[in-house]
């Protein structure tokens, strides 16, 4: 069926979550998709269960992955040259694994501190409508992803110093009572980010550290070492610079599969440590990993659809899930465009968005499922989503704010500042019943699929509909998606590309649309 065009989509916040945190609690699957939902009751029954937990494995299962994940990247070979104190900011790179900020601060270094700042920034509001920059789903997968951080931590002879407050303010004062020569830290892409980063150079260029032995001692400012490591692709492997980025992802796809190479996971030595000598204990008021309430939310239940489990350890169980356990890599093309269910796509996003996950990870599991079972369609079609990704993030440099508000191209738009419309598109009263079904799922669990545009080609039978609004169960399935006077009437009428689409559009109807125009 050809696209009918919205006045809105229901993807629209999701764009905006991908590319710049802080973030809603949308966890977009368009970086990332894979399979589609299998029945879970009785065979003439599609209804799936209520509630999802991923990844599916008990916890031991998560843990025996983990565990086999860390033990193919150990080697004795790494040396240690550095000497003084480092101090590793984490940000949205909240992993052991593969992670080359944490491998640099220990190499250079002969101690190493951990931080991670809970900024407040990260919990207050957009300037439109008041929209939560931080949902409370996605909160409480950042809780569960520093407790699991702080545990991988502490087993490589480390440890997480949590503080709340501005890392502009945090990490040059930890910086003078430490005396650290250097705080490494992920290369972020985004104003926002850039913007802090800038205040934390400024910050700690106004910290005096002295170096060497008393007799031979200088005085030096601390430095900020801001490191790549948030796509699969490097962006000093790239054949252009960013700011030449091709304005077509095919073109971009082109040239890096055939110009470029991926970079291998860094290995890690058996330790990380030591910390800095007392640390935890002489750095005052250092915090801990602040629960839902401390963050201003109340605690909500997953009673629907998906609840993503936080944390390296669950994204490396997910991939062991989605890869080997359930085998469902072979068919991932054939499934990744369903919308119910964990596993018609691999739900990997929520850990790269965190960086829980490397997606260099993701890429080598690939190129081992590949050797050790097959290649196909399916595999390459995973690795063929994580070069969308990448190529959103070097977008992101390319056209700073621009992605956000009148697009690259500058697109000139009228949005409305309708209040009640936008209320009734975000509780999913919209009269739209995908949209709608679309938004329920996103308010109930904070994800939500990218072809929530698409009801008739991924959604046919109104499966997914009728799961989300249950009052539309009892309707024919091919009427489930075009209710007609049987649903809400539709707060905005429906434009359409052409002719045939209007007639194609009224024809499934009947004739009783509520609002229908030729736009």
């Amino acid at each position: 069926m050809p696209f009918l065009l919205l006045s809105f989509s229901p993807t629209i916040l999701a764009s905006r979550a991908f590319a710049c945190t802080p973030n809603p609690l949308l966890f977009n699957s368009h970086l990332i998709m894979s399979l589609a939902w299998k029945p879970v009751s009785r065979p003439d029954d599609r209804r799936p269960a209520r509630c999802h937990t991923v990844p599916g494995l008990s916890a031991e299962e998560v843990a025996a992955a983990s565990e086999e994940a860390f033990g193919s990247y150990y080697t004795p070979d790494l040396k240690r040259k550095g000497t003084g104190v480092a101090i590793m900011w984490f940000r949205n790179d909240l992993r052991v694994l593969d992670n080359e900020s944490l491998i640099r601060a220990w190499a250079a270094s002969d101690a190493v501190l951990p931080v991670y700042c809970v900024d407040p920034r990260h919990y207050g509001t957009t300037h439109y409508f008041g929209f939560p920059k931080t949902g409370a789903f996605r909160a409480q997968f950042l809780i569960e992803s520093l407790a699991d951080l702080k545990k991988n931590l502490m087993k490589h002879g480390l440890d997480l110093l949590v503080r709340h407050g501005k890392p502009e303010d945090i990490l040059p004062s930890v910086a003078k009572a430490l005396g650290a020569h250097t705080v490494y830290a992920q290369k972020e892409s985004c104003s926002e980010e850039l913007l802090v980063e800038e205040l934390v150079r400024r910050g700690l260029h106004q910290v005096v550290i002295h170096e060497g032995e008393s007799s031979k001692q200088k005085s030096v400012n601390p430095k900020l070492q801001l490191i790549w490591g948030s796509t699969m692709y490097h962006i000093d492997d790239l054949p252009f610079e960013a700011k030449n980025l091709p304005d077509v992802y095919t073109q971009f796809r082109k040239a890096v599969e055939s110009k470029c190479s991926i970079r291998s996971c860094f290995k890690l030595p058996a330790s990380l440590g030591p910390l800095p000598s007392g640390s935890l204990d002489e750095i005052s008021g250092q915090g801990t990993i602040p629960t839902l309430e401390q963050l201003g939310y109340n605690e909500k239940k997953f009673e629907r659809g998906m609840h993503f489990v936080g944390g390296e350890n669950a994204a490396l169980g997910r991939v062991h899930e989605y890869f080997w356990e359930n085998d469902m890599l072979r068919v991932y093309k054939e499934t990744r465009n369903g919308m119910l269910g964990p596993d018609y796509s691999t739900k990997f996003s929520p850990w790269l968005a965190s960086g829980s996950l490397s997606p260099r990870y993701i890429y080598e599991e690939v190129k081992r499922y590949e050797k050790q079972r097959l290649a196909n369609d399916s595999t390459y079609w995973v690795l063929f989503e994580l070069i969308w990704r990448d190529y959103f993030r070097f977008l992101s440099i390319k056209n700073g704010n621009s992605i956000f508000h009148l697009g690259p191209r500058k697109v000139m738009s009228k949005w409305s500042q309708d209040q009640s419309l936008f209320e009734s598109w975000r509780d999913g009263r919209t009269g739209y019943p995908l949209i709608d079904a679309n938004m329920k799922e996103l308010c109930t669990t904070g994800f939500m699929s990218n072809r929530g545009r698409q009801a008739k080609t991924y959604d046919p039978e109104g499966e997914y509909v009728a799961y989300w609004l249950p009052e539309l169960r009892a309707l024919p399935k091919d009427r489930r998606n075009f209710p007609g006077q049987s649903y809400i009437k539709q707060v905005v009428p429906l434009k359409f590309e052409n002719t045939n689409q209007r007639n194609d559009y009224a024809k499934r109807g009947k004739g009783k649309w509520n609002n229908v125009h030729e736009g």
